[in-house]
């Protein structure tokens, strides 16, 4: 059997519900639970659990389960919780009607109006006539996940409506309902004494034969799992769905990588760094989910632990004596001691009260979570002046980054009950507020630095601490302390050990620039905290072209230099790190950002330096960001984008209705929404409904597609994503795999570049297939292969349209620089730039008011891969 044919879909999921097409494991007793119960006749249960247990997953597949006479209606009340108590009823009615797909030409809808005054018509008009399209079976209505006391406290609409509910099933003989809940249900306390004596059953972890049949059945056949190896997943995740899931899913990718389809304990060792990064969005829903106290303690136990480890303790430090070697107030001790049982209670703790359960999240903790920075949030709740949260703001993110580096640091903060006065100590003591720096360095959040030295780097320090690579971590070294020869040795070497990284290729050829001295020296912003494969897509690009223009000796020998700065496309971070490259006197010109959110927040800044400091970005499309004597973009606008996506769907495919779904305040998604809409309703197309907000709060994907495509049926669907939130778009592609309706089956789906990743083949499997999108640059077009091919060369595999825009971005800075150069000579030269196509990824570069004319490519996800469309 070919393995590589095989291997094609990644068959672990995570970040979505696992449907009742799909295999689950070992939630029988929960079934069992609900079918017991239901056949009784008990009107109501609780089933409650961690954050990513699996509700979801049991939602969906309760159907499967439970197939005699229930009928069973989801309903997110957490999606309405801003809304009146008539709106929520009207969006009970709505989802019933659309989930039992009944034509309301059929059924007459109570006034919503009337409702609040005369609930009864929801039972007595709309359920009777509900009971008699039902021929009387019986209706379970699923309420959703939802965390009840604190909405209602402070939310008299949603009380209302619970209220409510509690009368429909005593009026009600045939309604039923569910309770999902996150969390715990000692804190669902006005739920369980309102339905006092209701069933519950909590969702807890599986067992281990349930957890070794989720890690080994659903890749039998492909992956072979050595048993030690299945024991080093348990003990990484505890039996826990979503992380077992999470570390298989890497796993997977990596064999694919590798070609290596047998799965040992060093293999999964190896790879729990990128779980850990695939986790992000579970772990931070589970951190948020907890109150200071409760992070501080956990934080503790997981360093107590990491030191147990080191010394081969078998027992862990009391988290309690720690944080008191830590200097943390005896005030705080009772809230400590409080949140203890509180954490084995949500069974983040284990029965020791000394270990993280989970060895997972463990370890996250201690990359993320750093004890030190937590201690500064316990502090942070005493009374303090009206200008101290944002002074702490600024200082705790510092230190935040600080950590994340890796870097070694001694935090301690002193807070009198005046709050007046913050003291720190970080390597060196320094006063925020009145001493002064070293000469030759400078002030940032209070804290002295070399010029860029919190978010940039020349070869200073690796900004990708998880690659490990000991060649390029002995160049840095060398490369700080002035002795380049030895760091372009060990540059090299680390070069050699790992081909794909452009880190070590661009600090290789920085020490090649320092040690000829006098470099030329150009700035590149790249995400690479929340981004890391993004920003490694676009430095490909300028490492590549660095490589080139230093092999031709530079300019009159001047080499180029490439400092790397880490945006982590985030604006706040962007303006930092703007700030910091304008005060760096050395850098010429600026290749970035990523988005385009940042990107403008970044213009703001070097628009106000003196001189302006020129920016070219590879990637952001936003037609809103213009500054004709400063900002130039090496990619197609949305103007561009908009319009081939509009002249392919109405006048080549001849479809006439579209709906779209986009992202209001990401200035890309509104942007290429409202150019889209222009030239398609210019030609004679038609939008149907008002556009979909995909950062709406709890969007249920699946049940909005449905009800857009019924309501309106649109022929095609237009995804406009903000760059960092793809995953609901995804959701939606995958509810209409998942979908029998023929209108939803036949929707063709179209999107932006930023949908443009492996990622999306990876985790969309069949059902991205057909999907249509635009990209600046694609390796299978006409003018793109030589520099594919090119590129293949260098890095070892395909490369993707970043890194082709961020090389031709790099060349257009090389062809604007001169032997004298300075920002103003910069600035003046590049809109004189004019790239043929043989100096770039292959097509002609050239600026007209910034912008470059090229169109984009559409491409489509055909065969489990992308195409370019004929």
């Amino acid at each position: 059997m070919n393995k590589d044919s095989i291997a094609r879909k990644n068959p672990y999921i995570i970040g979505r519900p696992i449907e009742a097409h799909e295999p689950l494991f070992g939630r029988e007793n929960i079934f069992q639970f609900i079918h017991d119960n239901l056949k009784q006749d008990i009107k109501v249960l609780f089933l409650y659990g961690q954050l990513r247990i699996g509700l979801s997953s049991i939602i969906s597949n309760i159907p499967k389960y439970i197939n005699y006479e229930f009928i069973f209606i989801k309903f997110d009340v957490q999606e309405h919780s801003q809304e009146s108590f008539n709106d929520l009823l009207q969006s009970l009615i709505e989802d019933i009607i659309t989930q039992l797909n009944i034509d309301t030409n059929f059924i007459k809808l109570p006034l919503i109006s009337s409702l609040e005054n005369e609930t009864e018509l929801f039972y007595d008009q709309f359920i009777h006539q509900i009971n008699q399209y039902l021929q009387n079976k019986k209706i379970v209505l699923i309420i959703k996940e939802f965390c009840i006391n604190h909405q209602i406290s402070n939310n008299l609409a949603i009380k209302k409506f619970f209220d409510f509910l509690y009368f429909l099933i005593q009026n009600q003989d045939n309604i039923f309902v569910i309770f999902f809940v996150s969390g715990t249900l000692k804190d669902q306390s006005y739920l369980t004494k309102l339905f006092n004596n209701a069933p519950y059953q909590e969702v807890g972890l599986l067992d281990e034969q349930s957890a070794e049949k989720l890690i080994i059945n659903p890749a039998k056949g492909i992956l072979e799992y050595e048993q030690d190896a299945v024991t080093a997943i348990l003990e990484l995740s505890a039996g826990h769905p979503y992380f077992i899931q999470v570390i298989c899913f890497t796993i997977f990718v990596e064999a694919r990588i590798e070609n290596n389809w047998k799965v040992t304990r060093a293999d999964v060792e190896v790879i729990v760094d990128k779980a850990i990064e695939s986790a992000e969005a579970g772990l931070a829903w589970l951190w948020d989910g907890m109150s200071i106290p409760e992070r501080v303690i956990l934080s503790a136990v997981a360093e107590a632990q990491k030191k147990a480890l080191e010394k081969k303790l078998t027992f862990p430090e009391d988290p309690l004596e720690l944080l008191e070697k830590r200097g943390v107030a005896k005030t705080k001790t009772d809230e400590l001691i409080q949140s203890v049982p509180e954490l084995v209670n949500k069974g983040l703790l284990d029965e020791t009260k000394r270990r993280v359960k989970i060895e997972l999240v463990r370890r996250w903790l201690v990359q993320r979570h750093p004890l030190q920075t937590e201690i500064l949030e316990l502090e942070l709740l005493k009374p303090k002046p009206d200008n101290f949260d944002k002074e702490i703001t600024e200082i705790k993110h510092h230190t935040n980054y600080l950590y994340r580096k890796q870097s070694w640091l001694i935090l301690s903060i002193l807070l009198f009950s005046t709050g007046i006065i913050v003291g720190i100590i970080l390597t060196i003591s320094m006063n925020k507020f009145s001493s002064p720096c070293p000469a030759g360095q400078q002030k940032e959040n209070g804290i002295c630095h070399q010029p860029g030295n919190n978010f940039t780097s020349s070869g200073e320090r690796t900004l990708f601490p998880t690659t490990y690579n000991s060649d390029r971590d002995k160049g840095i070294e060398a490369f700080k302390q002035g002795k380049y020869d030895e760091a372009i040795a060990y540059f090299a070497q680390a070069v050699q050990k790992n081909r794909n990284d452009p880190e070590v290729l661009i600090y290789y050829n920085n020490a090649l620039a320092r040690q000829q001295s006098n470099p030329l020296t150009v700035a590149v912003a790249v995400p690479i905290n929340n981004q890391q494969n993004i920003a490694q897509e676009m430095l490909r690009g300028v490492a590549l072209a660095q490589k080139e223009c230093n092999a031709n000796r530079g300019l009159n020998r001047r080499l180029l230099e490439i400092v790397i700065a880490n945006d982590a496309d985030e604006p706040t971070q962007a303006k930092k790190v703007a700030q910091q490259l304008i005060q760096d006197q050395s850098v010429l010109a600026v290749i970035g950002h990523y988005s385009s959110a940042v990107t403008q927040a970044a213009l703001d800044e070097y628009k106000r330096a003196n001189p302006p400091l020129a920016i070219i970005s590879p990637t952001s499309a936003s037609s809103t960001i213009k500054d004709d004597k400063i900002f130039f973009r090496a990619t197609p606008s949305t103007s561009l984008v908009g319009e081939i996506l509009a002249k392919h769907i109405k006048d080549k495919l001849k479809l006439q209705k579209t709906v779209i779904f986009y992202n209001p305040n990401d200035p890309y998604s509104n942007d290429l929404r409202e150019k889209f809409t222009n030239k398609f309703k210019e030609i004679g197309g038609e939008l149907v409904g008002s556009p979909i907000n995909l950062a709406q709060p709890n969007l249920d994907p699946e049940q909005k597609l449905n009800q857009v495509v019924s309501q309106y049926q649109p022929q095609a669907a237009m995804l406009f994503t903000a760059p960092k939130a793809t995953g609901v778009a995804l959701e939606i592609i995958q509810a209409k795999d998942k979908s029998n309706n023929p209108l939803v089956k036949n929707l063709k789906f179209f999107s932006g570049g930023n949908f443009y990743s492996n990622d999306l083949l990876n985790k969309g499997g069949k059902a991205v297939e057909g999907l249509v999108l635009t990209s600046p640059w694609f390796k299978d077009s006409a003018q793109s292969k030589n520099f594919a091919v090119k590129a293949k060369q260098q890095w070892g595999g395909d490369v993707s349209y970043r890194t082709a825009t961020s090389y031709d971005a790099t060349q257009a800075v090389i062809k604007a620089l001169s032997p004298d150069s300075s920002r103003t000579t910069v600035l003046r030269n590049l809109p004189q730039v004019n790239l043929v196509p043989q100096e770039t990824s292959g097509n002609e570069i050239k600026f007209i008011d910034g912008e470059i004319p090229t169109k984009p490519i559409l491409i489509e996800v055909k065969d489990g891969k992308f195409q370019l469309l004929k």
